[in-house]
């Protein structure tokens, strides 16, 4: 897996053009909460850079009814050295995968063992892009249907620094584990994923934030309360639900979206920046320039876009 969870997977790679691995889309969180049967994926590679790097280990652990039923781990032979950086990151060295197996003679067990099951994984799409087109360099060309866990963390848990794995294992208390080895990685998914899931039984608002394709539109809150009254907001980042429906909220509320920082901005509301887009440069200094104002004094207050739902007390049908 990535060491850095703001390192995109490729968008536009050949497992997208042949539709080789789907993103899971829900409806409703209760429909994530409710998945009892998957294989949890990690994979450990010689760099970031799907092609021109390796897999030099594979990790899975397949899970039944909620409980790990079976596991799969081996060191991959990458026929390329492993780099100083990442032999000291994974803790792997080049004599540790010199007597291992090559990819193409693990090939027939690892897609054995995944079958069709859905797949789990921290960053999951990094992954796949290493594994699909090394099954595929196999003549084995696979469709999965992937959910990812650093996705879901970064909503369920917004007060965290970053939501690399190794940040979330010590503030959730997750496990005593070895990080960056594929199958301790992969166990560590599934204690994460378990936690998000107990976290968010049964919250109404919680399955209209977590409805990642429907425009989150038809709400009710008490318009007599007004919660943002006489509030500008500015909005920046990434929103799981289109601005046009953050701007009719807000202006429901009393307040209105402001297109400029200033002293008189009362909130920048920040989505969930995933990946590396033309706009990120603004996002980032966005938030710079809104924490460079409160070291100043002024009273703008910095939420994301879950929090501005639950400001407005929404409640969705």
């Amino acid at each position: 897996m990535p060491t850095n969870d703001h390192i995109p997977y490729p968008q536009s790679t050949k497992a997208d053009k042949n539709k080789s691995f789907t993103h899971l889309k829900w409806n409703k969180w209760n429909t994530i909460t409710r998945i009892s049967d998957y294989v949890v994926l990690d994979v450990e590679t010689t760099g970031l850079k799907p092609g021109a790097d390796k897999i030099i280990e594979i990790g899975m652990v397949k899970v039944s009814a909620g409980k790990p039923c079976a596991e799969f781990s081996s060191f991959v032979n990458p026929e390329i050295p492993i780099p100083t950086r990442i032999t000291k990151i994974t803790g792997i060295t080049n004599e540790d995968v010199a007597t291992a197996p090559l990819f193409s003679s693990l090939s027939s067990q690892i897609v054995s063992f995944l079958g069709d099951s859905l797949i789990l994984g921290h960053n999951v799409g990094f992954d796949l892009s290493f594994l699909i087109p090394t099954l595929e360099s196999c003549g084995i060309h696979p469709s999965f249907t992937c959910l990812d866990t650093c996705a879901l963390a970064k909503k369920a848990f917004p007060e965290l620094p970053n939501h690399k794995l190794d940040t979330l294992i010590g503030a959730l208390s997750l496990s005593d584990r070895q990080t960056h080895r594929a199958l301790d990685d992969a166990y560590c998914t599934l204690a994460l994923f378990n936690k998000i899931c107990e976290k968010y039984p049964d919250s109404p608002l919680l399955n209209a934030v977590y409805s990642c394709c429907t425009p989150i539109e038809t709400f009710s809150f008490s318009p007599v309360e007004q919660p943002l009254a006489g509030k500008q907001l500015f909005l920046t980042g990434t929103f799981t639900f289109p601005y046009s429906a953050a701007k009719k909220l807000i202006s429901a509320a009393g307040g209105s979206v402001t297109y400029n920082l200033s002293e008189q901005t009362d909130y920048l509301v920040y989505g969930f920046q995933d990946t590396q887009t033309e706009d990120s440069a603004q996002y980032e200094a966005a938030l710079a320039i809104a924490h460079e104002m409160q070291d100043k004094g002024h009273g703008i207050q910095l939420i994301n876009e879950v929090h501005l739902l639950k400001i407005c007390g929404v409640s969705f049908y």
